[in-house]
């Protein structure tokens, strides 16, 4: 190997100096099989370049790196089940939050280890992590919620939620220029119905209501401002004195927003609820599963909230919340159309039909049970139909 007159290296000069890609310096340095830069950020001294064994930093990376489109595709297939759309954009989300580390430098065209994306998508809690780390722009936001967008701006104007950051962004259809949108934080957008129990979630999420106006409208961002402590308790799913409790317990409990308000504290919910987070005491729900479709013999399609698939002694089944007032064929149904998320669409002859009504008050359980060898694809002719 030729000497380099050269006695500091930055990252592209050193994977040179070793032959090998500037993606497997970038993943070498990562692991740890190249050591910190020693000669300013993000420069090597020439002893510390020479002393990396290039063979190993090769075989870190034995595979061409995979883009942010290839990473999106697998950690989607993933997630097909869940609630949780997976784009580019949201991959270099999961870059920024340091759950994958882009080889290319390049902010514009990352590109990620096989091997990192393969092992983020083998998380057990991937629908939360990818939740939590991808900021929430308006119409993402109400979908998270199930509430109307219109619904979601007035809890904007409220001043429950506030953005963390805009960005600019190009709307195909769209004649003008690029617009500038809101990103909100997806873990508080998932925790506003906790935060804000004394709204009517129930209307706000009943689709009847679209076209009507919004429960929200006519209220004053003031009247959410403070929380008692039975607030507290509520937001905290506990009794008001385990909030007591606490207030005395630790120092940091946020001070009284009104002084000498005892023995009835008010406090900001803002402060409140930041404590409770901080102390672990307030959970973000997780994102929803999507939900199945099934078509009847007759075209009639029902909707499964929440569905559970599951497989037993050459048995299936599948299960799933539906309308309390739906009605279903009994004892048996011709199911032409099976849709769950993250499996091939099938039909089914003669499924076992069961209908519990316990657990709820608006829903019913419907379970679909059925031998596997009923269970049959669909005729590619009348599934492209479809």
């Amino acid at each position: 190997m030729t000497r380099s007159k050269l006695e500091k290296y930055d990252e592209g000069q050193a994977a040179k100096r070793l032959r090998v890609s500037r993606a497997a310096w970038r993943w070498a340095v990562h692991i740890g099989a190249v050591p910190p830069a020693d000669a300013g950020a993000g420069l090597w001294s020439r002893a510390a370049v020479e002393a990396v064994d290039a063979a190993a930093v090769r075989d870190a990376l034995p595979h061409e790196p995979a883009s942010a489109y290839t990473a999106a595709l697998r950690l989607g297939e993933v997630l097909a089940p869940w609630d949780v759309p997976v784009s580019t954009a949201a991959v270099a989300e999961l870059a920024a939050a340091g759950l994958l580390v882009s080889l290319s430098g390049d902010p514009d065209a990352p590109t990620f280890h096989p091997d990192q994306v393969q092992s983020l998508a083998a998380r057990p809690d991937l629908p939360a992590v990818v939740a939590s780390a991808v900021p929430l722009g308006p119409d993402q936001a109400a979908q998270r919620l199930a509430v109307r967008r219109s619904d979601w701006d007035r809890m904007v104007a409220l001043r429950w939620i506030a953005p963390l950051r805009h960005t600019w962004i190009k709307f195909p259809r769209s004649q003008g220029g690029p617009v500038r949108v809101p990103l909100y934080d997806a873990d508080q957008v998932a925790l506003l119905p906790t935060v804000y129990p004394e709204a009517d979630w129930a209307a706000l999420t009943d689709p009847s209501r679209k076209g009507r106006r919004s429960v929200l409208f006519g209220k004053a961002p003031g009247e959410y401002e403070h929380v008692n402590l039975a607030q507290v308790a509520r937001i905290a799913g506990v009794g008001r004195a385990t909030v007591a409790n606490w207030r005395r317990r630790h120092a940091d409990f946020p001070a009284a927003a009104v002084p000498g308000a005892e023995p009835s504290p008010v406090f900001e919910r803002a402060a409140a609820v930041q404590w409770l987070r901080t102390h672990g005491k307030l959970a973000v729900p997780p994102p929803r599963p999507r939900p199945a479709l099934v078509t009847l013999e007759g075209g009639r399609v029902v909707t499964l909230e929440a569905p559970d698939w599951r497989l037993s002694q050459e048995r299936e089944e599948l299960g799933g919340y539906i309308a309390r007032e739906a009605e279903m064929p009994w004892p048996t149904a011709d199911l032409v159309r099976v849709q769950v998320p993250g499996q091939p669409e099938y039909a089914v002859d003669q499924a076992d039909v069961d209908i519990s009504y316990a657990g709820s008050p608006t829903r019913q359980y419907l379970k679909l049970r059925w031998p596997a060898s009923r269970r049959h694809a669909r005729p590619a002719e009348r599934a492209a139909r479809d």
